[in-house]
This record gives C-alpha cells, sequence and structure tokens, in this order.
C-alpha cells in the first residue's frame, strides 16, 4: 500500500498556477504493470499487467512550499514523505518522492493527466488516476 501511495503522490503535484498547498482527492485510480525498468509512456502504452480499476477514497496533499506530500486512504494517514519538484512549468510538473533508494514521483500533465509511478526492481508501475477533484489553496 504504501508503494501505491508513493506512486499516487508522484502524479499529484502541480503547476506554479497552483497555489502553496495542492489536494488531489482521487475515486478512481488504476495500476499498470510493466516487467522490466522503463519509461512511463512505455508501461502506459504496453503493459504486461493492466489491474481492475480501483475506487478506494484517496487524499493526496502535496504542500510545494514545504515540499511535503502526504496520502491518505479512507481518510487515515498511510504516506508522509519529502518532495523533490523536478519539473514545474505550465504543460508539466513532475515531483520525485524522497523514500530511501525507490525511484517514485508524480507527473500531472496540462492540469489534467496525474500520473504515479515507481521503478522497482525487474518491474515499473504506473498508477492512472482516473477520477479526481484538484484543489489548491
Amino acid at each position: 500500500m504504501k508503494n501505491l501511495f508513493v506512486s499516487l503522490l508522484l502524479s499529484v503535484i502541480s503547476f506554479v498556477s497552483f497555489g502553496q498547498t495542492v489536494i488531489i482527492e482521487v475515486f478512481e485510480h488504476q495500476e499498470l504493470i510493466s516487467f522490466r525498468n522503463t519509461t512511463v509512456d512505455s508501461v502506459i502504452m504496453n503493459p504486461d499487467i493492466v489491474n481492475d480499476v480501483n475506487t478506494t477514497k484517496l487524499t493526496l496533499v502535496v504542500d510545494l512550499e514545504n515540499q511535503i506530500c502526504r496520502g491518505y486512504v479512507l481518510n487515515e494517514l498511510a504516506l508522509d514523505l519529502k518532495m523533490l519538484i523536478i519539473e514545474n512549468n505550465t504543460d508539466i510538473l513532475k515531483v520525485k518522492l524522497i523514500d530511501g533508494e525507490s525511484d517514485s514521483g508524480i507527473i500531472i500533465k496540462n492540469n489534467q493527466t496525474v500520473l504515479l509511478y515507481e521503478n522497482g526492481i525487474g518491474m515499473t508501475t504506473v498508477i492512472k488516476i482516473n477520477k479526481s477533484i484538484i484543489t489548491n489553496s
């Protein structure tokens, strides 16, 4: 579950147009897996496994000023990680979650597409957020 949240949190970070805190309420997400270390785009285009749509309510709180990302499952804290903003412009926001040696993060494209990813040993996992509400303050 922690890996799921790390992936979800990385996809939630938002653009400069957002305020200092971005809140993403996730109502539907789907996990895609490739049994190789590859790119996020490659996993989306050619996954080895596509899991069923998951409707467990998740909430991601991304504090851009303090560079902290928190994840909640059914309103209970499940993740509290530092993050590093990799890219932040009008088209894309990329954030890396700091969790030991894990290579995971969040990608937000055009303020609409939210992806979480994790590169593990011999596999890459991407979580696509299908239904969500993004607010900022």
